[in-house]
């Protein structure tokens, strides 16, 4: 790959990125504003293809329709959402925000 300047004089991949995945420790806790900056930063350095699926981890109890629309105008395209424990009294000692009940719904 022949690197390309970026706009900022940065280095940058000869080919956008096609994914991005942010992932591990409830991203969904982040402030939209704050993943914005980081995709700007990738935006800028590597390029971000069009149609490039850019995932968040979620738990449904860190968001509300507002922040998931403030997550779409920045550009999330989709949300990896899990059951955090099937054993409620794991749960309970875990301090999980979600529970067995929440996702079954």
């Amino acid at each position: 790959m022949t690197p390309k300047q970026g706009s900022a004089g940065k280095r940058r991949r000869s080919t956008a990125l096609t994914s991005v995945y942010f992932g591990g420790g409830t991203p969904s806790l982040v402030p939209p504003p704050l993943v914005g900056t980081v995709l700007a930063v990738l935006e800028d350095k590597y390029g971000i293809a069009p149609g490039a699926e850019i995932t968040l981890e979620a738990d449904p109890g860190t968001f509300d329709a507002a922040r998931l629309a403030h997550y779409v105008a920045i550009g999330v395209t989709r949300l990896s959402m899990g059951v955090q424990s099937f054993q409620q009294a794991g749960v309970r000692d875990l301090i999980i925000i979600t529970t067995r009940n929440q996702d079954s719904r």
